[in-house]
């Protein structure tokens, strides 16, 4: 045997390589990981804005404002929803507005029949009261023809049939006020 050699080496240098290959390891990591939420960020806000459009539309819709209208303007599947769902609207507008024309329309022509209807009625009650009424008059012509007039029992009677007729006439009246 001869000796011993003794080699050395110092593994600083190897040791400081290798912590700033992961600090740069650490520092690419992070800045790819923060560019990677704000990509995802960014673009998750382009997709959902349409579809947030849209939503908006149909709460206002359903609040009851037919003027709100998507708008998307993108030309993906989005905005064809968007485009589709303002055509939509456009579609039912129209038809809220037809039926209020249509609406407003019936209830004029219910009015001018019903002021008609009214005014017939009122017709046949005053003929139907100057007939009876004619009538009772002449019976009691005919009563005091034939001289029974100065029978009481006769009198009444018809001095009945008349009180019932007015008071007919005024039900009828009263109820053509009602209306």
């Amino acid at each position: 045997r001869v000796g011993r050699v003794y080699v050395g080496l110092s593994l600083l240098r190897v040791e400081s390589a290798v912590a700033a290959v992961r600090h740069e390891i650490r520092v690419l990591g992070t800045a790819v990981f923060v560019i990677g939420l704000l990509s995802i960020w960014l673009l998750t806000g382009l997709v959902l804005e349409p579809l947030r459009r849209v939503s908006a539309a149909a709460a206002a819709v359903r609040e009851g404002d037919m003027t709100r209208r998507a708008r998307t303007g993108s030309r993906d599947e989005v905005g064809e929803l968007g485009r589709t769902f303002d055509a939509m609207l456009d579609r039912l507008a129209a038809a809220h507005a037809g039926l209020r024309e249509a609406n407003r329309t019936l209830e004029e022509r219910v009015a001018a029949r019903t002021a008609e209807l009214q005014a017939q009625v009122e017709d046949r009650v005053s003929l139907a009261l100057g007939q009876r009424i004619a009538g009772h008059q002449g019976a009691l012509g005919l009563l005091a023809v034939r001289g029974c007039a100065d029978d009481p029992h006769k009198v009444v009677e018809v001095v009945q049939c008349d009180l019932v007729a007015l008071e007919d006439v005024g039900a009828v009246e009263r109820l053509l006020q009602a209306e």
